[in-house]
């Protein structure tokens, strides 16, 4: 769905499937990454920011930050997610909101828990 410029897709996962879950899929049409690693963001406590590059404003305020690999299948991004940022935002118990910006090469991720 495109809503004012911005896509969204929603995925739902159960807590065994999230438990087992190291990779967070992204639909290739919200997110299109160029080269080896993606910079992976916990920007708040509900949001997660992805690039294809370094984001000098995500850099400064970002509460963890790494450099992740990456893999496509089909029409989705597979993006491995580690532990830590698992653990973080305690993925296993969440529904998943993908939302990416128009540049394509950016995405935002938002963690809600009122599932």
């Amino acid at each position: 769905m495109i809503m004012g410029g911005v896509s969204s897709s929603t995925r739902s996962m159960s807590s065994q499937a999230a438990e087992e879950a190291k990779a967070l899929e992204i639909p290739d049409d919200l997110f299109q990454p160029s080269g080896d690693v993606i910079h992976l963001y916990a920007l708040t406590s509900v949001s997660i920011g992805m690039a294809s590059h370094p984001v000098e404003e995500w850099e400064k305020r970002s509460i963890l930050k790494e450099k992740v690999k990456w893999d496509k299948t089909g029409a989705t991004i597979k993006v491995s997610v580690p532990e830590k940022i698992r653990k973080f935002y305690n993925m296993d118990v969440s529904k998943l909101d993908v939302t990416g910006v128009p540049e394509k090469d950016l995405v935002t991720i938002i963690v809600d828990f009122a599932s």
